[in-house]
């Protein structure tokens, strides 16, 4: 699959999957031990999850915005007249 070839991608991607199995996994064993207070175990679950969901985001949107920053800068070093200016290509 094309869509999974770049590395930050592919960890994007492994780390969401990751927090979900994770979620789920963890949510049914809580629920078969924790049967009579499995409430707080979940909400407390959920919010863990999220936030590790958001933090893998951030991150890969992060990196994102430094490949782009540095491809800006190469373009307007061109643009100014710097013909030895390239942008790097994986």
């Amino acid at each position: 699959m094309e869509l999974l070839t770049n590395r930050d991608t592919r960890f994007l991607f492994t780390g969401i999957t990751a927090f979900i199995v994770g979620f789920l996994l963890l949510s049914q064993i809580g629920i078969w031990v924790f049967r009579d207070s499995c409430i707080p175990f979940i909400s407390i679950l959920s919010v863990i999850s999220g936030g590790g969901i958001g933090a893998v985001c951030f991150w890969h949107f992060y990196q994102q915005h430094k490949l782009i920053g540095v491809a800006v800068s190469a373009i307007d070093q061109y643009l100014k007249g710097d013909t030895n200016a390239r942008i790097a290509c994986e």
